[in-house]
């Protein structure tokens, strides 16, 4: 809606090019992440007809996977970059910022992240066909992130400069089936502290794998 002028404008066009490259170790039945991988995304979006509206938004994310500890045990380590010019419409963050700080826009930032995820208990507990929990599941994380020309959508505020933003915390999560369905369903809880605002921060979570299915429990065949 274009205020000036009291008329809506119609028909924006987005183009989007995208380089994608994925090596992970095949996953056993037991294993939450895979035990090495590597991951790297690039990612470019612009209008060529409404420059005045949407800027130019390039990404950069890098993910690598390491063996834990103790086997079933993971490390994942998150790099990412984005840069975009704020223009008359502001787009969303195509990267993860550290997790707590749901309400800024930063026009370029570069996170980093490690989570490090292990089993507590593999209950084996089906409910007839509704349920069937397979493990319960712990994770410890920290993020950072510096941050550039910072907008606060909901104070529609912009700080300029740069801002650091950092969470660390753990979760709990429970991997299950419900009702027979091939695909495993995640929920749980999340706790942060943030130390920049210094306040605690708590999320819930439902995740379904939809990368890789079961096709029965006694082989754990994965496809």
């Amino acid at each position: 809606y274009e205020s000036e002028t009291g008329l809506y404008d119609y028909g924006q066009t987005l183009f989007s090019a995208r380089l994608y490259f994925s090596n992970t170790h095949r996953l056993a039945y037991r294993d939450i992440w895979p035990r090495w991988g590597q991951v790297i995304d690039l990612n470019t979006r612009f209008s060529p007809s409404d420059p005045a509206l949407y800027g130019p938004v390039t990404t950069a994310k890098a993910l690598f996977y390491f063996p834990g500890l103790v086997r079933s045990h993971g490390l994942k380590i998150t790099a990412q970059h984005e840069e975009k010019e704020f223009r008359k419409l502001l787009t969303g963050n195509r990267i993860t910022l550290p997790r707590g700080y749901l309400n800024v826009i930063p026009e370029k930032a570069s996170a980093l992240s490690a989570d490090y995820t292990f089993p507590l208990l593999y209950p084996d507990l089906g409910i007839g066909q509704l349920i069937y929990i397979q493990r319960l599941r712990g994770e410890l994380f920290y993020d950072y992130a510096l941050a550039e020309e910072n907008y606060y959508f909901l104070e529609e505020n912009l700080v300029s400069g740069s801002e650091t933003f950092i969470s660390y915390g753990s979760g709990l999560m429970a991997d299950f089936y419900l009702l027979r369905i091939p695909f495993r369903f995640t929920a749980g809880v999340e706790a942060a502290w943030l130390p920049v605002k210094s306040e605690p921060w708590i999320n819930y979570l439902f995740r379904i794998d939809v990368f890789g299915f079961v096709l029965n429990r006694e082989n754990g065949t994965r496809w």
